[in-house]
């Protein structure tokens, strides 16, 4: 994830149990956008519940980059787009990027659950790694999920190690 909250890259089983951002236009790319502007984000459950926390963590990197054109492009289409943000966004909330708990509705799967963890370089604090963990209970799920997506991709056998630990 870029210093705007542009999805820079996914992997396989996020694009098939969550969101495949290479399906959307470029300037669409975006966490916020996702989260105020796309239906998607809506039926993954929790909607209300994710949005505001999503929102009060990109509100310290806005104002870590005050008065930046492409934030405030951002912040003024969003605000635009949806009732939501420019109902919250003159709001004064604000969370760390930290690891917590991911809870989403998968169409076919149902709940699936994870920690996510977000990793920033030293040198290059804007550019981060987001990485969800998931409970053992939802290895099955996203196996599943990834066969039916793409059926030649790695299976999840590392991560089921790493769970069982």
């Amino acid at each position: 994830m870029g210093k705007r909250w542009d999805i820079l890259a996914s992997n396989h089983i996020y694009t098939a149990s969550v969101f495949d951002f290479e399906s959307v236009p470029q300037p669409e790319r975006n966490m916020l956008w996702f989260f105020f502007a796309n239906a998607v984000s809506r039926s993954l459950g929790q909607w209300e519940h994710y949005a505001h926390e999503v929102l009060a963590r990109f509100r310290v990197d806005f104002g870590r980059h005050a008065g930046d054109p492409d934030f405030v492009e951002l912040v003024e289409r969003l605000e635009r787009m949806s009732p939501e943000f420019a109902e919250w966004w003159p709001r004064q909330d604000l969370r760390r990027l930290v690891e917590g708990k991911y809870v989403w509705n998968h169409p076919q799967a149902g709940l699936i659950t994870g920690t996510h963890i977000t990793l920033a370089s030293g040198e290059n604090p804007d550019l981060r790694l987001i990485t969800i963990v998931p409970e053992a209970e939802a290895l099955t799920k996203l196996q599943l999920i990834a066969d039916q997506a793409a059926p030649s991709m790695p299976k999840l056998t590392a991560v089921k190690k790493a769970a069982r630990r």
